[in-house]
C-alpha cells in the first residue's frame, strides 16, 4: 500500500453551455452547473488512473445530447468498456454508473463522440 491518492468529479455540460455558466452552481429542476446531467469520477492511486460516468444523482432523469466514452490514450488499454451512448450508461461500475482503471496517470483520456 501507500502511494499518492487523488480525486475528484466534475460534471459534463450539455453541448453549448458556456464555460460561465457551467462553472456557476446550478438550481434545482436546472441542469447547469453541479446539475449537469453526467458527473465523470477520476482517482488515482498506487499507479492505476481510474475514471467512471454516472447519472447525476441530483438530476436523474436529464440527458446530456451526445456520446462519451472512456479510452485510454497513446493505445494504452482500458479494463472494460465505460460510456454514455444514447441517453444509457453502459459498463460495469458501482450503482449506475461504470467504472475503468487505466495503469499510469498519463494514460487516461475521455473522448465525446456523436
Amino acid at each position: 500500500m501507500g502511494g499518492a491518492t487523488e480525486r475528484g468529479n466534475s460534471g459534463l455540460q450539455k453541448e453549448g453551455v458556456s464555460v460561465e455558466d457551467g462553472c456557476r452552481w446550478g438550481n434545482p429542476g436546472g441542469d447547469l452547473g453541479n446539475w449537469a446531467p453526467i458527473v465523470i469520477g477520476a482517482g488515482f492511486c498506487d499507479g492505476m488512473t481510474w475514471l467512471s460516468i454516472t447519472q447525476n444523482p441530483e438530476n436523474p432523469n436529464a440527458s446530456l445530447g451526445y456520446n462519451v466514452r472512456i479510452v485510454g490514450k497513446h493505445g494504452a488499454p482500458v479494463i472494460q468498456d465505460c460510456r454514455y451512448e444514447g441517453e444509457h450508461i453502459i459498463g460495469e461500475g458501482f450503482g449506475d454508473g461504470c467504472t475503468v482503471s487505466l495503469e499510469g496517470l498519463e494514460n487516461a483520456g475521455i473522448f465525446q463522440f456523436c
